[in-house]
């Protein structure tokens, strides 16, 4: 199920178990759609670490990730340091133990670069073996347009790149162009669609009946 499709089945499955307790809730289906997107992050993470779930079917790719020669530094409109071949992605789940970035290569995948997500992509020239392959450092921090930066090393001949991934907001590769012929793909939260359904619903309908509780006296009596 895709996320607008998860948000309407939330909100008519609240509206039904609200009857005759409210007539009327008031529920935002865009705010319903940020709560699916942030309660998928939460239970792909549970899932992960409790060994329940493979992941494979959650990646998605971006295919047409153009590259541009930018200066590393992000101090305003300062061009000072390093130029590097760059671009920019929406950010990615970070999960402790697991790789959530499959795949950053050549469009045609038969080039697959090597990726660092630290400090330590500044050591590659030094390896005794691979120093020449291409790699890729992903700056996890989320930068002025909501997304990471991505720097390109060892391939000045690239133009475009291909990126499979497990990002946060599916929403977000709506941007890129090749991701919009088909945004059903792109949407579907697969297996974890019911389990959103579920813990969505049971937490508007325990807030909803909590507030339409009848204030009882305090008597000190046991009920």
């Amino acid at each position: 199920m895709t996320i607008e499709a998860i948000a309407s089945a939330v909100y008519n499955n609240v509206v039904g178990g609200l009857t005759g307790i409210s007539s009327n809730p008031k529920i935002s289906l865009e705010q319903l759609q940020d709560e699916c997107v942030a309660e998928k992050n939460h239970i792909l993470r549970e899932y992960l670490l409790k060994g329940i779930m493979n992941f494979e079917e959650l990646f998605l790719s971006i295919n047409c990730v153009e590259l541009n020669c930018d200066y590393m530094s992000k101090c305003c409109d300062l061009q000072v340091g390093e130029k590097a071949l760059h671009f920019e992605i929406p950010p990615i789940l970070q999960i402790p133990g697991a790789n959530t970035i499959k795949f950053i290569g050549s469009i045609d995948r038969k080039h697959k670069f090597i990726v660092y997500t630290d400090e330590s992509y500044r050591y590659h020239q030094y390896r005794k073996r691979g120093s020449n392959k291409p790699y890729v450092y992903v700056d996890t921090a989320v930068n002025a347009n909501g997304n990471f930066d991505c720097y390109v090393f060892n391939a000045p001949m690239a133009k475009y790149l291909s990126v499979t991934a497990l990002f946060q907001d599916p929403r977000r590769l709506m941007e890129w162009s090749c991701c919009t012929t088909d945004i059903d793909a792109y949407l579907d939260c697969g297996l974890i669609s019911t389990e959103i359904i579920k813990r969505m619903t049971e937490k508007y309908l325990r807030y909803y009946r909590q507030l339409a509780s009848p204030v009882l006296p305090n008597d000190q009596m046991p009920k």
